[in-house]
């Protein structure tokens, strides 16, 4: 059964203006209302409304590469000498509380398998620890639904952001909770140069792991030479804002937009159990 709403009947390029007017809404609410990932997320919740009403548009293979390539570099941006030397410093208190946020996540990705709410893939991807967009593409590089994990991780999000924000307010006041992207940091001048050297090294990254055959080599290469090259004080890595939210856009309708009515309908069988799973694992997003 089709939505009244057939969106198939539009050429893409009416698809396309109406999904980036959609999204583009959704985030500036989302971020006024200050919710963690709140692009990311804007852009999936709406792929998955165009998708269940019939959308035909889907993000081509190297763009959606590309957009893993460039979350790599934020994360290796987060990467630098002095906390490399931190954690050189304490490895063993780093080492067991990795270890046991990993050994917490995995045992809740395993009741999620016997409990028969997610496949194994699917719930050891959606419970594990780390940025929400990071393990939505590596999940799909591995073989898991990224629609479901997408849906757990995110479900995740909202629910401890949202409890967090009441205990925020609650206990500290109104202006206890930030905007996520103030003006200043929209509105902040670009270095080129080095946005150039990031977007080089993001794409040749991405080839040579293509080339090696190495797993997530997308979103996994760039991590790893950025990070090295950033560390070692050869470049900045440089990613303003409205190239992350470019990015953000592309991964979340990439997701968003494969989702159908069977998964919507067991993704929302599921919710209780998430629910309960959520409690038990720290606030992860993009």
């Amino acid at each position: 059964m089709r939505s009244r709403l057939d969106l198939a009947k539009l050429k893409p390029a009416w698809q396309w203006a109406a999904l980036v007017v959609v999204s583009s809404a959704a985030a500036i609410a989302l971020e006024l209302a200050a919710l963690p990932g709140a692009i990311l997320l804007a852009a999936m919740a709406s792929g998955v409304a165009f998708g269940l009403m019939g959308a035909t548009i889907r993000v081509p293979q190297l763009p959606f590469l590309a957009a893993q390539a460039i979350v790599g570099c934020l994360v290796a941006r987060s990467i630098t000498l002095s906390i490399i030397t931190s954690i050189l410093h304490d490895w063993p208190v780093m080492l067991l509380v990795v270890a046991a946020t990993v050994l917490s996540s995995a045992l809740v990705g395993a009741v999620l398998v016997r409990l028969k709410v997610l496949p194994g893939s699917t719930a050891a991807w959606g419970s594990a620890p780390g940025g929400a967009s990071v393990m939505i593409v590596m999940a799909e590089e591995f073989g898991a639904d990224p629609r479901l994990v997408a849906f757990m991780q995110y479900l995740r999000v909202l629910a401890i952001a949202f409890v967090a924000s009441l205990i925020a307010r609650l206990g500290f006041g109104a202006g206890a909770v930030p905007a996520l992207a103030p003006a200043a940091e929209i509105a902040a001048p670009t270095d080129f140069v080095q946005l150039l050297l990031t977007i080089g090294v993001a794409l040749a990254s991405v080839w040579l792991g293509l080339r090696l055959r190495i797993p997530a080599a997308g979103i996994m290469m760039p991590m790893a030479v950025g990070a090295f090259l950033q560390a070692t004080g050869l470049f900045t890595i440089t990613l303003p804002h409205w190239l992350l939210a470019a990015t953000y856009f592309g991964i979340g309708w990439a997701v968003g937009l494969r989702f159908d009515r069977d998964v919507t309908r067991h993704a929302l069988r599921a919710i209780p159990a998430m629910l309960v799973a959520a409690e038990r694992q720290p606030l992860r997003h993009t």
